[in-house]
Parts: structure tokens; sequence; C-alpha cells
């Protein structure tokens, strides 16, 4: 059976709160209503909460308001939880995908224009990513912040996250949580200065021995002697 009866999506500017039921669907957590991103036929996307206690599992399922009036509800299923689970932002395609990046200003560490093919990075140069599923360090669930409601300026410490480019480790120089933002950090990241260039290099972070999905960061030779 479809998931919902119709696409629907929250706003995703940051200006408001997730709501908890979209186009007549809700995602139960232990019974708890989740804050909802967008929902269609096919795919519902869902935040968990930052940090749910000590749990190691909960139970997940759906409930559709139908558009006749009838209301189904899905089998629960268990969804096992791990402290740590990164996830780095990425165009569509093969995997491992065209990462999401910007380059760095140098100058005063703000973000630039966009990575790309014709406007790749260099070796040694900062590179900024988006990445979900980080661990927070030292949070009390009761001090996290709340579930699908955009950052109004809460400065977040984190686990210790490594980062590695084309296998050889690479400097993590901040990570930080956007204000706005619902559950996405940006990452910094220093490309090392011997990647080899004209080509494409691969990212891919980690956190409590658990690693992310591979991005593909287009890279070439520096013009400076």
């Amino acid at each position: 059976n479809a998931l919902a009866d119709k696409t629907a999506s929250a706003p995703d500017d940051g200006s408001e709160a997730l709501p908890t039921k979209l186009a007549g669907v809700q995602v139960l957590f232990n019974g708890l209503p989740l804050p909802l991103i967008a929902v269609s036929p096919t795919e519902v996307r869902t935040q968990l909460p930052y940090a749910p206690a000590s749990f190691t599992s909960a139970n997940l399922y759906l409930r559709i308001e139908r558009n006749d009036g009838t209301v189904a509800v899905t089998t629960p299923v268990t969804v096992s939880l791990t402290a740590a689970s990164p996830g780095l932002f990425a165009f569509g395609g093969k995997e491992p995908r065209p990462g999401i990046l910007l380059h760095s200003d140098a100058s005063d560490g703000s973000d630039g224009t966009p990575v790309t093919s014709e406007d790749p990075a260099v070796p040694g140069e900062a590179v900024t990513v988006w990445t979900t599923g980080l661990e927070l360090a030292g949070v009390a669930p009761e001090q996290a912040p709340v579930a699908g409601v955009p950052n109004t300026g809460t400065d977040l410490t984190f686990a210790p996250l490594r980062a590695s480019v084309n296998g050889e480790p690479a400097e993590v120089q901040s990570v930080t949580y956007p204000r706005t933002s619902i559950g996405v950090y940006q990452i910094r990241i220093v490309l090392p200065p011997g990647v080899a260039g004209d080509g494409a290099a691969q990212l891919m972070i980690a956190q409590d021995s658990v690693s992310s999905n591979v991005i593909t960061v287009p890279v070439k030779r520096s013009s400076t002697p």
C-alpha cells in the first residue's frame, strides 16, 4: 500500500518547526510522533530524537489518514539505534556519489562557491561538507536540542570525528551546528597537500568507529609552483 495518498514537504528554510503530521501521515517512535520532512506514496522522511535516552532499539510505525476517510496503521518494525551514524550529503547517482561541497574562503574561513568539476578543489584547501547522524558529546537527553525545531543559536560539542581522503587522514578543522539547521551539521575539512590532483578524490568521515558513506571531490593540481 502507498505510504501516503499525496506528496508533501515541510518548509526547508529553517523558518519554523517541522510538523508531526504531513498529508495525513504520522510516524510513531515508541508512540511518540516524529517531526516530518517529506512524505510521498513511496517514501517518508523523518527525524529521530537527538538523544533517545539509553534506548538501543525502538518500535516504529506509520499512521496514515487516507483521502477516503479511512485510517491505516502499518505493522510496527524494530529499529536498532546507535550513538553515531554519520552520513555525508551528496548528489544522486551511482556510489560513490559526488559530494555537496563548498570552497572555503582562506581569508576569513567563510564558505565560498560550490566545488564542481568546472571549479574543483586543490590539495591543501579547506572544503565544507554537510552531514547528519553525528553523536553529541556530554549532552544529557533533557539538554539535547528538540527534534524538528530549528537551531536558534545552540552550540553543540561533538564526539571526536575523523576524516580521510583517498585513505589518507585529513584535518577536521571545525564541526558546527548552523543556525536554523534541523539535524544537519557543517564540517570544514582540509584536503591533504599530497592528495592526487586532476581527478576525483574520495572523502569519508567516521565517528565511534562508524564510517559514513563515501563521496567524491573534484580535485586539480594547484597552479602555484
